[in-house]
């Protein structure tokens, strides 16, 4: 069945040249990657006991508002970002002093000497001066005895019960301060490898021994930094530091005049011998080896392909030199070669690329000169706020239009990628590898300008809209896949529609989130109906009408409005899964069956948060023309 949209749709119609050009940057960040320098990965499973008690059974406890909400969020970043399974994580709303300490015996006995476990706990906690004692406040803690408390002592035992190589224990709580003493800081030339094998059980507090308020700044900044982190690795130690200062410059001072001051440290007599607890991303593979020797059950397809991806995301020429390192003859060597180039001798940001190059100047396949193209890109965080904006830069060409009317093409590289979605319709499944050769695709929408000067005229279907729809540099719209389908054959050149493989592999731009900028979006980023957000962001601004191309930060290879803003046209043919889709990334097409619905992708003005996903797809008839733009060659 065809996947229809609720709200008028926006269709934009992105269109390829079909040569194929040699391997180009993909306009990456620039930020410092915290990746040991041996390159070895972490071995051992990874798992989360996640405590969140906001609801207490005696009335003279107040209850709190957030330590559910927050309990999920640390789920939800554990999972999505970095290597603990779900089925490894148990979260505890609400749980009694018996069921905590039933879970963490649990753990004793079930975590094996190489496993990593992190527990985390949102909730009341107390601490008594006259004794040198902190507790945790269960669900059923009474205010006026502590049997049911959870005394720090305790917590120390049953932590050094487990196992595990590495424990790490966050506590968002008030008076959560007492737990440890604060730990010398290893060398930070130590290697991942002994910072791995010496076993540690750490602690890291919101509060010291000042009162936390229910709404944490602390936490806010603990998700916050998990999700930037871009790095391979993250040590629980530099987790710390990045989010300390700011959490005691934006919290508020309590009626004693003190700040929530965190503090991270040693769990006393746990057995901690100086290591650390390491976040691991999901970009790599856990294994025990070295990449250079991976072990025989493990495909070395796969390893060279996440090592690429770990050295694609982090832009790093130490990433780049380690690839090639191990891989001087591999499938990504040429791409890492030129990257290399260009990260290990920075361009200015403001660099005017060459209009005119010299013969030497790097050349597609076609003979048509690449340039360098300066762009801003951005990341959208859980809470769908932009964050890390930056320069970036990517190769591509411009062609002229009649009357000289520029078009920019933006070279992308070929490659692999997994294509579809477990989160959306039944449409989106069964995810499935393709792998592509390298094509041009439209820095921007075509803008009604473009189309202008290819037809000599707008379409007629825009005669009756505002003038908020119209204006040179604003996507043309209400074209049909027919309407494109001529103006293709007029342009010439060999220009074409994307398939939705090609399309899906250039909006996502390396990523595995629901959106090139994180998992979410917010209208700072992407024109859509800000009533309707995605996630956990919030809502925001509905412009009601398209934007002028390229209003926006581009995805991380220089594409523009890959989401949001007008719908686009693919060339395939609507499917209702993936079952037998091609591989090579090609249209998806049976000339026997014309006149059949075909696809179009990227989500609108004025559609929710949801049909702006890089996996939505949705099917239409070829002669259906509703707010639509032509928006990449």
């Amino acid at each position: 069945m065809v996947k229809y949209s609720f709200v008028t749709l926006c269709i934009a119609c992105f269109l390829f040249a079909p040569w194929r050009f040699s391997q180009a940057q993909r306009g990456q960040g620039t930020g410092q990657p915290n990746r040991p320098p041996n390159g070895q990965l972490v071995a051992g499973q990874y798992h989360a006991l996640l405590i969140g008690v906001a609801d207490y059974a005696d009335p003279r406890v107040n209850d709190l508002d957030y330590p559910l909400r927050d309990a999920e969020r640390v789920k939800q970043v554990l999972t999505t970002h970095y290597s603990f399974a779900s089925t490894n994580i148990v979260t505890l709303p609400n749980p009694s002093r018996e069921r905590i300490i039933a879970e963490l015996e649990a753990l004793a006995e079930r975590l094996s000497a190489d496993d990593h476990l992190l527990v985390f706990y949102a909730g009341h906690g107390y601490w008594n001066e006259a004794i040198q004692q902190g507790y945790w406040l269960p669900s059923n803690a009474q205010r006026a005895s502590r049997t049911n408390w959870i005394s720090n002592g305790e917590l120390r035992d049953l932590i050094r019960a487990i196992k595990a190589r590495h424990t790490l224990l966050i506590s968002d709580a008030c008076f959560s301060g007492g737990l440890f003493v604060t730990r010398e800081v290893f060398t930070r030339e130590a290697a991942l490898a002994e910072v791995d094998r010496l076993p540690s059980r750490t602690a890291m507090t919101s509060g010291a021994l000042t009162t936390v308020p229910d709404r944490s700044v602390f936490m806010e900044y603990l998700i916050d930094r998990l999700e930037k982190n871009a790095a391979p690795y993250l040590f629980a130690q530099d987790l710390f530091t990045q989010l300390r200062q700011p959490v005691i410059n934006n919290s508020k001072r309590q009626a004693d005049g003190s700040l929530p001051t965190p503090r991270y440290g040693v769990i006393q007599e746990t057995n901690d011998q100086g290591g650390d607890f390491i976040f691991l991303r999901k970009t790599l593979p856990v294994v025990a080896a070295p990449l250079p020797a991976p072990t025989p059950s493990l495909d070395p397809a796969a390893l060279e392909f996440a090592l690429w991806q770990s050295a694609d995301r982090s832009n790093e020429c130490s990433e780049f030199e380690e690839y090639l390192r191990q891989y001087p003859g591999g499938r990504f060597a040429v791409s890492a070669r030129n990257r290399k180039a260009r990260v290990c001798t920075p361009v200015p940001v403001n660099a005017t690329p060459v209009s005119n190059p010299a013969p030497s100047a790097r050349m597609s396949v076609a003979g048509v000169p690449l340039v360098a193209m300066n762009f801003t890109t951005a990341n959208v965080n859980a809470q769908g706020q932009k964050i890390n904006e930056r320069q970036a830069q990517c190769w591509g060409f411009t062609d002229a239009l009649p009357g000289n009317v520029p078009l920019e093409m933006v070279e992308v590289e070929g490659g692999e990628f997994m294509m579809g979605s477990n989160d959306g319709d039944g449409d989106e499944k069964p995810i499935h590898r393709v792998r592509l050769k390298g094509f041009a695709m439209g820095k921007y929408e075509i803008t009604q300008r473009q189309w202008r000067a290819v037809m000599g005229g707008l379409p007629e279907a825009m005669n009756d809209l505002s003038a908020a729809f119209k204006g040179d540099d604003l996507p043309v719209v209400r074209v049909s896949w027919e309407d494109v389908q001529g103006f293709l054959k007029k342009l010439g050149k060999g220009y074409r529609l994307p398939s939705e493989a090609e399309w899906e592999y250039a909006a996502r731009a390396g990523t595995t989130t629901a959106f090139a900028f994180g998992p979410t979006i917010s209208p700072a980023v992407v024109n859509y109906n800000g009533n309707y957000p995605h996630g956990q962001a919030v809502e925001g601004l509905y412009r009601e009408h398209p934007v002028s191309a390229g209003s926006f930060p581009a995805n991380a290879w220089g594409l523009f409005d890959m989401h949001g803003n007008v719908w686009e046209w693919c060339q395939d043919q609507w499917h209702d899964s993936y079952n037998n889709a091609p591989s090579d990334g090609r249209p998806w097409e049976d000339i026997s069956v014309p006149g059949s619905n075909r696809v179009y992708r990227g989500g609108g003005w004025n559609g929710g948060a949801v049909y702006c996903r890089s996996a939505n797809r949705i099917g239409a008839r070829p002669a259906s023309a509703a707010i639509a733009s032509v928006s990449a060659l």
